[in-house]
């Protein structure tokens, strides 16, 4: 396996095989949750669940769920709402702002633009129910983030051996239900996880990531950003945000958990078009900056050994990996980069079908003939007309 094993890389490739590259693993078992004793309070529990559920003021959650996937999974819910509603009061300014609130104040008006609804809501709601839109949205944000990360937490380990087959013996000993093992601590995900200003094949390197998980920069790309195999240290922005784990990511997210599958059949992969997929129940056509950037902090926290997925804090902060690859997409001096790479995501994530590809030929589309033809028409009579 390598990430970095391109002929115009000056990073040497890795061999993954070697004994003397594996970092030292944990043997702790992860604590478990305990379970209902009897089928009854399995029921009792499931029943007090969909009551809570049902409890909820819709659709103040969807909402959340909706802006997190969309727009900002990171930002506090009530600080988003709370500037916005400020701004648009005008009692203040983008200018007297943070960069956190100014950040927040964006995301939100972003949503608003996606869900006109809920900025429908925000003009006519009392004060007791945007405190209840706040706490709502927020948890909304919350369980979307929880969602994928717990599905990510098992999908991803398919993933990388589906992508790295070679390197089965390295992957044996991971578990889907335990991530002390991941991260630096194995030889794969450790590479993958490796800024590309670092060289994983240097054992010193390995060590210090592991000793140190902060030296793994928030502001330094993974390897993992990069398709297998094609990373051009001299040329960064060569396959940026194209790797193989994002894309099967996004799938895994937005379109549904099989459709990332490389063994399903074409005819089997239109989910989109058939199930409620999140993609679906969002209002998603496209692509989004916000949804890569996203979906990169949860293969980031996927591949990693941490135990909770915190926005911030800890040796690494998502919510700062998340603003960091944002910077990349705001920043004018990467404009024309930025509009090639989202046309090529939209083309793995939301192909056109044939009905959306309007032909123009007369000679395949009937559609297109009747049109010249009656264009043929009207220039003869204007002809006749004309000669008379």
């Amino acid at each position: 396996m390598s990430s970095a094993a391109s002929p115009n890389s000056s990073t040497p490739s890795h061999h993954l095989n070697q004994a003397n590259h594996r970092p030292s693993q944990s043997t702790s078992s992860p604590s478990r949750r305990p379970r209902p004793d009897s089928e009854d309070e399995a029921d009792e529990h499931y029943a007090k669940g969909r009551k809570k559920r049902r409890a909820v003021e819709a659709p103040y959650r969807g909402w959340g769920r909706s802006g997190a996937r969309h727009s900002d999974p990171f930002s506090d819910m009530r600080m988003m709402i709370g500037v916005t509603l400020r701004v648009r009061g005008g009692k203040k300014t983008l200018s007297s702002m943070s960069l956190s609130q100014r950040r927040a104040y964006h995301s939100f008006e972003r949503m608003t633009a996606h869900i006109p609804e809920l900025d429908n809501y925000l003009a006519t709601c009392t004060a007791e129910q945007l405190e209840k839109l706040k706490e709502e949205m927020k948890l909304g944000q919350q369980s979307a983030r929880t969602a994928d990360t717990n599905g990510l937490k098992t999908s991803i380990l398919e993933m990388v051996r589906a992508l790295y087959p070679e390197a089965a013996d390295d992957l044996k000993d991971l578990r889907t239900n335990q991530k002390s093992t991941r991260g630096f601590r194995n030889i794969v995900l450790g590479q993958l996880l490796c800024p590309i200003n670092k060289n994983w094949d240097d054992e010193d390197v390995q060590q210090e990531l592991l000793a140190k998980p902060g030296a793994a920069s928030t502001t330094a790309w993974p390897f993992f950003f990069y398709p297998k195999g094609d990373f051009n240290s001299k040329n960064i922005m060569q396959g940026l945000l194209r790797g193989e784990l994002i894309v099967w990511a996004y799938k895994f997210i937005y379109l549904g958990p099989s459709t990332w599958s490389t063994t399903r059949r074409e005819a089997d992969e239109d989910v989109f078009a058939s199930q409620n997929c999140n993609a679906k129940l969002h209002n998603l056509d496209e692509v989004t900056p916000q949804s890569i950037a996203y979906v990169a902090s949860q293969v980031r926290f996927a591949l990693s050994s941490g135990q909770a997925n915190h926005k911030s804090g800890g040796p690494f902060s998502l919510q700062d990996f998340f603003w960091h690859v944002m910077g990349y997409f705001e920043d004018e001096m990467f404009a024309d980069h930025v509009e090639e790479l989202l046309t090529w995501w939209n083309n793995q994530i939301f192909p056109a079908t044939p009905d959306e590809e309007e032909s123009e030929d007369p000679e395949t589309d009937s559609l297109a003939l009747m049109k010249a033809q009656l264009v043929a028409q009207r220039r003869d009579a204007l002809g006749d007309v004309t000669n008379n």
